[in-house]
């Protein structure tokens, strides 16, 4: 690595993939930016505020260093040691001075400091076909910035090189299907992938917005020769549809989901419609949720009372508080059906 060369990592590198992500920007376009042919040797304070003017971020930014010993010195910079490979095909690169980690890097490098649920949403957003702008708000209709199996790749690397953060990286991983549509997508799936002994369900061997081909006589009737289910299990062919107050309380959308459910159900699907007021609290989820199961064909021991602490905690997390009025009713009426 050059001198002066820095490459910029951590959370500085997540704000640039979201901001580039949800203005559709042309990553090409970056290349050569800023670029001085004959210039003096640049100090690592010239870059960094070179660095922050580029990418609209504020300072200090997080650049990595393979070693301590190597980690810059500047008031706009936070250093960062990252023994993890750095390779080219690990970094974008902006000019002969600055580079960017590409997302499989980031991902390990904000495991040490970032919740296994955080990172998973990381990796749900990255791999899947929503972002956040620069001021937060949700985009939709995006590509995926990076493939699954890559960030599993980098992440399974460096957890054979001991690499700080990629044991979490990984566990986090495992929780990930690729191309949620929206924040609270990827929450469900979260709750649906992660273990029972962690508070979550365990209904993994879904696939996510994947289209589904109608026969002619259906795609007169829906409009579409392919529906793209939320949530869909091929071994058993189920279907769970996720249905927001945002987008299906509408008779126009009332309408359009009874179609899709009608075609479906032709097609031989099983449909489960997933309502926004079954995540409010935890004995309809787990209603919700052990029926699910039921319709999958699974056969499991009743969670214990361990597991249903955890899943308070973790529904909690994933889906917001209860009201006091709710938490009371659940204490004095306690769920007497069966939940797995």
């Amino acid at each position: 690595m050059a001198k002066h060369q820095l490459i910029v990592g951590y959370d500085t590198a997540l704000e640039f993939w979201r901001e580039t992500r949800a203005t559709s920007s042309e990553l090409q376009e970056l290349e050569g930016e800023g670029r001085t042919y004959g210039r003096l040797p640049q100090t690592t304070t010239s870059i960094a505020r070179r660095i922050i003017g580029l990418l609209g971020v504020e300072a200090p930014i997080d650049v990595v260093a393979p070693s301590s010993s190597a980690r810059v010195k500047s008031p706009l910079v936070s250093p960062h040691s990252f023994a993890a490979p750095m390779t080219p095909r690990h970094l974008f690169r902006i000019d002969e001075d600055v580079a960017i980690c590409r997302m499989p890097v980031v991902l390990v490098q904000l495991a040490h400091k970032t919740s296994l649920i955080d990172l998973a949403r990381i990796a749900y957003e990255m791999a899947g076909t929503y972002g956040f702008g620069a001021t937060g708000e949700l985009v939709k209709g995006l590509r995926p910035l990076v493939d699954l199996g890559e960030l599993k790749g980098y992440a399974t690397s460096g957890r054979a090189l001991r690499v700080r953060g990629a044991t979490r990286a990984c566990r986090a991983l495992d929780l990930v299907v690729p191309n949620s549509n929206s924040p609270r997508e990827t929450d469900v799936a979260i709750a649906l992938m992660m273990p029972r002994s962690m508070g979550g369900f365990s209904l993994p061997g879904f696939v996510m917005n994947q289209h589904i081909k109608l026969s002619e006589h259906l795609e007169a009737i829906v409009g579409s020769d392919v529906l793209m289910p939320d949530f869909y299990w091929p071994n058993g062919k189920v279907i769970m549809e996720y249905e927001s107050n945002q987008y299906h309380i509408s008779p126009t959308a009332i309408g359009r989901d009874e179609r899709r459910r009608r075609a479906f159900e032709s097609e031989g699907y099983r449909v489960v419609r997933l309502m926004n007021d079954v995540l409010a609290t935890n004995d309809s989820l787990n209603s919700f949720m052990t029926e699910l199961a039921k319709t999958l064909g699974l056969r499991r021991r009743p969670a214990s009372e361990a597991m249903l602490a955890k899943r308070r905690e973790l529904r909690q997390e994933l889906f917001g508080p209860v009201s006091g009025e709710v938490a009371d009713w659940e204490r004095e009426h306690p769920y007497r059906g069966v939940v797995m």
